[in-house]
């Protein structure tokens, strides 16, 4: 009895999640995000716009937290939608002391919730609460000479396609920075593979600036990083951001069987992977069929990891005992970045797999006897002459 309770008592909180879940997507606010510069015993009204997107009737509520909460009020803390209002205009209300106890962001959250009300059993109503979405009030306090913060953007590119470096620089002092440089490496991991010229600009006070670089790469498919080095009068600042050129490539470049043993194939796969980093989370497939299109024979191998250039993934054909004649093999290597496929003849005689035309051991075979050939032709020559 307590275990059944127990699992009904999960169903409610699983739906009531659910729910929750749901009521979140069915508002919205714009913007997400408000950004002003502290002064002195600032006053500001902030726009704020919570969208019904199901244009249900809803009321909603404001409440902010945070470091900043005791500076901020609402000219409405709650908002009540009549079902075919898609949107209400709230106001944020700022007001800003004589000064903040230290420069740079200070923050207050905005939550806006969704109320609902209903009938408790006892008495009285009931209230619930869904998720809130939040919107984030940044107050910006200048520090009082120069404070310079950096952002460091790196695309991904194709190979072959330029890629542009670009260096966001944010001033957030009273004085202006006359001379501010970025200079830019790549690196395969600890290697240096190259280095872009320095750039300078002026950043004002309070003010930002930016700082591109256009390169053409001339690495190969993998994973790099863009390490910026930043100075200016007063300080430095170092930034790195990792970004990959082209998607990795695996090319099965051979297949061998090894001899049959008890209805077993083993199969040596040989891969190529092009991509500078290891490579996790590889299958390969296979499936033989005969001459009718029909599947006698499969394998699945377990994940494997390549590393970078040649990797030899081993599976085990479990083919039983096949009659002598022409199979088809079909070798697929999967990942969620890439794929490769083989299809290749696979020839049985005599209990033996041959791979393609020939294996290694009728190819050493041949060339012996063709060895034998040349020289007997000598011996006889020879012998002919002296006669």
């Amino acid at each position: 009895m307590i275990h059944n309770r127990r699992n009904a008592v999960a169903c409610i909180l699983l739906v009531m999640a659910l729910l929750s879940a749901t009521d979140a997507i069915a508002l919205g606010i714009i913007p997400a995000k408000t950004i002003i510069d502290f002064e002195p015993n600032l006053s500001k009204a902030i726009p704020l716009t919570i969208i019904n997107n199901e244009q249900n009737d809803i009321s909603v509520t404001l409440l902010a937290s945070g470091e900043l909460a005791p500076y901020v009020s609402f000219r409405e803390s709650a908002l009540a939608f009549a079902g075919d209002e898609g949107a209400k205009q709230a106001e944020i209300l700022l007001t800003l002391p004589q000064a903040l106890e230290w420069p740079g962001v200070h923050e207050a959250s905005i939550a806006v919730t969704q109320v609902q009300s209903g009938r408790a059993e006892n008495s009285g109503t009931a209230v619930t609460a869904s998720p809130s979405l939040i919107h984030r009030l940044l107050v910006r306090v200048p520090y009082p000479k120069q404070h310079l913060e950096a952002r460091l953007l790196v695309p991904s590119v194709e190979r072959g396609q330029s890629q542009r470096v670009v260096v966001l620089l944010f001033n957030l002092g009273a004085e202006a920075i006359e001379n501010a440089s970025a200079a830019i490496l790549i690196k395969d991991r600890e290697q240096l593979l190259n280095a872009l010229p320095q750039k300078h600009t002026a950043v004002s006070a309070r003010g930002d600036a930016l700082l591109a670089f256009t390169r053409q790469p001339k690495e190969g498919a993998g994973i790099y990083a863009a390490h910026a080095s930043i100075a200016y009068a007063t300080g430095n600042l170092s930034l790195q951001q990792e970004f990959s050129i082209g998607e990795p490539k695996i090319a099965i470049t051979s297949v061998k069987a090894d001899p049959l043993t008890t209805g077993i194939i083993p199969l040596r796969i040989t891969l190529y992977l092009e991509w500078n980093r290891n490579l996790s989370g590889i299958i390969a497939y296979g499936i033989m069929k005969n001459s009718s299109g029909e599947a006698i024979a499969q394998f699945t191998t377990p994940e494997a990891a390549l590393l970078p250039g040649a990797s030899v993934v081993t599976a085990y054909l479990e083919a039983g005992a096949l009659p002598d004649g022409i199979y088809n093999l079909t070798v697929r290597v999967t990942h969620e970045r890439t794929t490769a496929e083989l299809s290749i003849p696979i020839k049985m005689r005599l209990g033996m797999a041959t791979i393609g035309e020939q294996n290694d051991f009728t190819m050493l075979l041949l060339a012996t006897v063709i060895l034998l050939i040349i020289l007997s032709l000598y011996h006889f020559y020879h012998k002919r002459k002296e006669l």
